[in-house]
C-alpha cells in the first residue's frame, strides 16, 4: 500500500502537475482529518493493541502485529480520501457538462414521443445497468489497493454521462 501511495502521487503529478497535487492532497488530508482523526477513530483503533500497565495475558507479539495492519490499514483509508480528492476535481466540469447533456437527452425523449420511433427494452436496461455499475465504480473504485490513473475519473464520468443521455434519451414512451 505504501508503494501505491508513493507511486500514484507521482503519477498525478506528472500527469496533472504540482499544483493540482497539492489541491488534491490539502483537500483530502482536510478530510481525512476532519472524519478520521477528529472524531477520535484513528486514537481509539491504536488504543485496541496498546498494553496499560501489566497485561496478564502475554499476546506474544500479537498486539505488534495488529498495530502493523492498522498502519497498513490507514495507509489505505488516506489513499481512498486522495482518490475521492482526484474524483472530487473534476465535479466543475460535471457541472458544466450535465445539465445540457441531461436537457439534450430530453428534448430527443420529447421528440421520440412525438415521432413513431422504436423502443428497445434491452437499450434501456443496458442503459440502467451502466449507470449502476459506473457509480458503483466511482464509489468503490477509490478503495482498490492497486494504482488508479487519474485521467481515468474523467473517462468514467464521460462514460456515466453517456449511460445517462441513453437512459434517458430512450425511456419508454409514456403520454
Amino acid at each position: 500500500m505504501e508503494k501505491v501511495y508513493i507511486q500514484e502521487r507521482q503519477i498525478v503529478k506528472s500527469q496533472l502537475g504540482e499544483e493540482t497535487l497539492q489541491n488534491i492532497e490539502r483537500k483530502s488530508s482536510e478530510w481525512f482529518k476532519r472524519v478520521i482523526v477528529d472524531s477520535g477513530v484513528l486514537r481509539s483503533s491504536y488504543a485496541l493493541c496498546e498494553r496499560q500497565g501489566k497485561d496478564r495475558f502475554d499476546d506474544r507479539g500479537l498486539a505488534a502485529l495488529f498495530a502493523h495492519r492498522l498502519d497498513v490499514f490507514w495507509v489505505a483509508v488516506r489513499q481512498m480520501f486522495f482518490r475521492f480528492g482526484q474524483i472530487y476535481i473534476w465535479f466543475p466540469c460535471v457541472a458544466v457538462i450535465f445539465p445540457p447533456l441531461l436537457f439534450d437527452a430530453y428534448q430527443k425523449l420529447q421528440i421520440r414521443k412525438n415521432q413513431s420511433s422504436h423502443f428497445s427494452p434491452l437499450e434501456y436496461h443496458w442503459a440502467w445497468k451502466s449507470i449502476v455499475f459506473l457509480l458503483l465504480g466511482l464509489t468503490l473504485g477509490p478503495m482498490l489497493p492497486c494504482s488508479i490513473p487519474p485521467m481515468l475519473v474523467p473517462l468514467w464520468i464521460g462514460s456515466l454521462g453517456a449511460a445517462l443521455w441513453w437512459w434517458l434519451a430512450y425511456m419508454p414512451k409514456r403520454s
